[in-house]
């Protein structure tokens, strides 16, 4: 079999070397679209219709604004907006009063020592470090004064022998 070389693919070419006048671009097949602004982008999010359900649900996980906002595929600023912020706190607020309910009922009913300490602690003020807190007292240092006083006083009363 003769050594005969593979037939040669015919060369693309490169966009610069296509003459001008065989481009053919169509602006009006493919208008390119104005570019819009932030606020439009969020306006027209605010205009989407979010599921009050599951935006509840995921408000009481305590997702935060930009992971609620990846779920539903819209700008998290959109979140700000009245009725969303609303059911947000709303929910998160449900959460919170919940757990306080949760470990106040296991400190009191359950008898846990553990649930005990840590709602001493964060919601009566109760801290393991007493110089953390300055003690509050009504007795005031006494002036250099009343303390030279309060030493005649006492030397006065004392009676002094000599060794006999």
């Amino acid at each position: 079999m003769p050594n005969t070389p593979a037939p040669k693919k015919p060369r693309k070419l490169h966009y610069k070397q296509v003459p001008m006048n065989q481009v053919k671009v169509d602006l009006k097949a493919n208008p390119i679209p104005p570019a819009k602004t932030k606020q439009q982008v969020i306006a027209a999010q605010a205009n989407q219709k979010i599921d009050v359900d599951v935006l509840t649900n995921l408000a009481r996980l305590h997702t935060t604004n930009a992971e609620i906002a990846k779920w539903f595929g819209i700008h998290p600023a959109t979140l700000s907006h009245s009725p969303y912020i609303e059911i947000i706190e709303k929910a998160k607020s449900e959460t919170r009063q919940r757990l306080k309910r949760k470990a106040i009922s296991r400190a009191l009913d359950d008898n846990s020592d553990t649930m005990l300490i840590f709602c001493l602690k964060n919601y009566c003020g109760w801290s393991n470090n007493d110089a953390a807190k300055p003690i509050q007292s009504d007795i005031q240092p006494l002036t250099e004064n009343e303390i030279n006083e309060q030493i005649e006083t006492i030397l006065k009363k004392t009676v002094f022998t000599s060794g006999q």
